[in-house]
C-alpha cells in the first residue's frame, strides 16, 4: 500500500497524485485526514473525485497556492480557540438617561425635548394631605379633577378629601398645582353695622388646604404594595 506522502507537496501535485494512485487504502488515509466524506463502500473512482474535488478548493481560493500543502492538524482541539462568527447582529446603542425632572425647560431650544421635559414636570407624583375648605362641598368625601393642556393631554385624577388622605395621597404636579390656586367666594360677616344692620363683604380665599407630605420610604411603599395586591385580590375573588 503506497501512501500519499503530502507532507511537502503543493495542492496541484497531491491532486496529480491522488489521479495516479491505485490504492484505495491509500486514498481511504488520505480522505480521513482530510476530513472528507465517505464509507467503507466507497469506491475507489468515487474516492477520487471526492479527494480531488476538496483539494480543488485550495487551488482555486487562492492563485498564489503553490505553496506546500498542509495536511489537516488533527491532534488540536477543534474547539480550542475558536470564536463563533456573528454575522449581522444588530449592536444596541444605549442612550445615555436624562434626568427630565431636573431641567429648565425655559433653556431647551429643541421643542420635541422641551415637550418631554415639561409633560415629565407635570406628571410627577407629589404626596399630599387635602382638607376641602369651601363648606358647600362639605358633605362630599373626594371628587373627579379633570385638566388639560397642549403638552400633557387630558389627565384626570380622583381627589379625596379629609380623612380619605390623611395617610397621603399620589396627585400629579399640575395638580397640586391648581388645588394650590383654586379659590371659592366666601360670604363674610362684617363688623361694625350701623344701627344692628348686618353687612356683608365676599371675599376669594383658598378651595383647599394641601399638605406636602415627604415621600414614602421602601419599608412604606412595600406595605402599600402588599396592600393594593390583597384588595385586587379580594376583588377579582368577588
Amino acid at each position: 500500500m503506497d501512501m500519499i506522502n503530502t507532507a511537502k507537496m503543493t495542492a496541484q501535485e497531491v491532486i496529480v497524485a491522488v489521479q495516479e494512485s491505485t490504492s484505495i487504502e491509500a486514498l481511504r488515509k488520505l480522505a480521513k485526514d482530510m476530513e472528507v466524506p465517505h464509507s467503507g463502500n466507497t469506491g475507489l473512482e468515487t474516492l477520487r473525485n471526492k479527494i480531488v474535488a476538496r483539494l480543488s478548493q485550495f487551488v482555486s481560493a487562492s492563485p498564489d497556492n503553490q505553496n506546500q500543502f498542509d495536511e489537516p492538524d488533527l491532534s488540536a482541539d477543534p474547539e480550542e480557540d475558536f470564536e463563533p462568527i456573528q454575522v449581522n447582529k444588530p449592536v444596541k446603542v444605549s442612550k445615555p438617561k436624562v434626568d427630565l425632572l431636573s431641567m429648565d425647560p425655559t433653556t431647551i431650544e429643541d421643542v420635541s425635548l422641551r415637550r418631554q421635559v415639561i409633560r415629565a414636570q407635570a406628571l410627577r407624583l407629589v404626596r399630599v394631605k387635602i382638607q376641602n375648605l369651601d363648606p358647600g362641598d362639605a358633605v362630599l368625601s373626594g371628587a373627579i379633577l379633570s385638566l388639560q393642556n397642549k403638552y400633557t393631554g387630558k389627565v384626570a385624577k380622583y381627589i379625596p378629601y379629609g380623612e380619605e388622605s390623611e395617610n397621603g395621597y399620589h396627585i400629579p404636579w399640575m395638580i397640586y398645582e391648581h388645588l394650590k390656586q383654586w379659590k371659592f367666594p366666601l360670604r363674610k360677616e362684617q363688623k361694625g353695622g350701623r344701627f344692628g344692620v348686618k353687612t356683608y363683604k365676599t371675599v376669594m380665599v383658598n378651595k383647599f388646604s394641601v399638605e406636602v407630605l415627604p415621600p414614602l420610604t421602601l419599608d412604606e411603599l412595600q406595605i402599600l404594595a402588599n396592600h393594593q395586591r390583597a384588595s385586587q385580590s379580594l376583588d377579582t375573588n368577588h
